[in-house]
């Protein structure tokens, strides 16, 4: 059995990523993570989530200056974890996820408790993952 940060150190975590999602294995070894593939009812439109977050990661790891960084790499999967939680479907063809940021931060805890993360690692985690919607609300006039 793999674990997060021996997925995430590991040469090409994307990849590894994309072929357990090919072959099933990201729902029954990362449930939360695969749980970010959320269907889309038909007159709404938003992003395929668990794309998403793999796309962030390798942002991450293409913008690393002295090689792997677990923290920033398991921010950057689990940044949107809160969203299949936070879901809701307002106006005709809007999706929203009040508050994700938050709800992320708890459910990362529960992940990177069970998956060995020390507390020091799960704190600067949380800390980065409930704060990754913050610069959206700061307006130019501050």
């Amino acid at each position: 059995m793999i674990l997060m940060k021996q997925l995430l150190l590991s040469q090409d975590p994307v990849a590894t990523l994309r072929g357990m999602i090919a072959d099933g294995s990201l729902s029954k070894r990362f449930p939360e993570i695969a749980d970010l593939k959320l269907p889309i009812p038909k007159g709404y439109h938003h992003k395929d989530n668990l794309e998403h977050s793999i796309r962030v990661l390798g942002h991450a790891i293409d913008l690393e200056p002295r090689g792997a960084d677990l923290i920033i790499r398991t921010a950057a999967l689990l940044h949107d974890i809160g969203k299949p939680a936070t879901r809701e479907f307002g106006k005709p063809g809007v999706v929203t996820f009040r508050s994700h940021e938050y709800v992320g931060a708890k459910v990362a805890r529960k992940i990177l408790q069970r998956e060995g993360y020390s507390q020091s690692e799960i704190k600067e985690i949380t800390l980065l993952i409930r704060l990754h919607m913050r610069a959206y609300g700061f307006s130019p006039e501050s």
